[in-house]
């Protein structure tokens, strides 16, 4: 699932294992302590909106020819993208109001099965993971042929196996995070070919299943020419670690262990206001509610 605050609302676009997206908007109370009786649910399909538990498709034939395995959503343009099993990549615009017309960046092909994941960049670039240990990013701008796609770079990485998540810094697009089968968490400059600016291995060495910058600490959205220090990356793991990788950008980097549960922490959402409250999603279908603060980090 994919989504984007538009005003007071949220879209949200959801990838189904049909090889269908569906799209709904999402509306909240606008007072806070209301139960979550009053959050309305509206399925936009085919032009026009539908609530209820059943969600129609917004793509009525299915773009992959398998499950749709990855979806991002680009907030400035509504721009989708969408990554198959069966190796095939699209970008949809969740602007159009009747059934999205697709562009096909990649055809069904053995050479891309295996993505597990897909971040914009920018308007026109994303970076997609899974087929290997390394980053593949594209260009929608660059002609396709039969036998070529978008693919612009591929980024290697020596230290991790297959990459299992990605997330993109967005006040400094070019820099990515992610993380691997090996419990390796890395650190990426897209600007540097073949280049890990630094890699740490969480405890466990078990699966990374998500990564996220820390909203929380404090550091320096500096330009290109002044540099300036990056925050933190935060990652769950299959072994139940919620991880805080500190100070890797630098060469003295620390690994500080949030939080630990006896079953996997399959994925987690940071508050993208302040940081502070961090929402995890165990194997078990438990929520964990995590508070940062300036001294400590509690469970609620």
């Amino acid at each position: 699932m994919a989504v984007a605050p538009i005003g007071e609302q949220v879209v949200a676009i959801l990838a189904g294992s049909d090889g269908r997206l569906t799209r709904v908007r999402l509306t909240t109370p606008e007072a806070s302590g209301i139960s979550t009786d009053h959050i309305q649910v509206e399925c936009l399909a085919g032009g026009g909106m539908r609530s209820g538990r059943q969600l129609a498709s917004w793509t009525s034939e299915p773009i992959h020819g398998g499950a749709c395995v990855a979806v991002d959503i680009l907030p400035d343009t509504l721009d989708v993208v969408c990554a198959g099993a069966d190796g095939s990549v699209v970008v949809v615009s969740a602007h159009d109001a009747g059934a999205p017309q697709p562009q096909v960046l990649c055809e069904a092909s053995s050479n891309t099965e295996g993505i597990r994941t897909v971040n914009w960049i920018s308007h026109h670039t994303f970076v997609t993971a899974g087929m290997g240990s390394g980053l593949h990013v594209w260009d929608r701008r660059q002609p396709r042929t039969k036998t070529q796609s978008h693919q612009l770079h591929y980024h290697p990485s020596p230290k991790a196996s297959r990459i299992q998540c990605v997330d993109v810094l967005r006040s400094r697009p070019h820099i990515c995070a992610s993380g691997a089968e090996n419990g390796v968490v890395s650190l990426w400059d897209l600007r540097h070919l073949n280049t890990v600016v630094r890699s740490e291995t969480l405890e466990s060495q078990s699966p990374v299943w998500e990564v996220h910058f820390d909203a929380f600490g404090n550091f320096t959205p500096a330009d290109d020419t002044t540099g300036g220090s990056l925050p933190g990356i935060m990652a769950c793991s299959e072994s139940g670690e919620l991880a805080l990788v500190a100070n890797i950008d630098t060469s003295t980097p620390c690994v500080v262990y949030l939080f630990n549960d006896l079953s996997a922490i399959n994925s987690f959402h940071l508050d993208p206001t302040t940081g502070q409250d961090i929402l995890c999603c165990t194997e078990t279908e438990e929520y964990v509610h995590i508070r940062q603060t300036d001294k400590q980090t509690s469970l609620l």
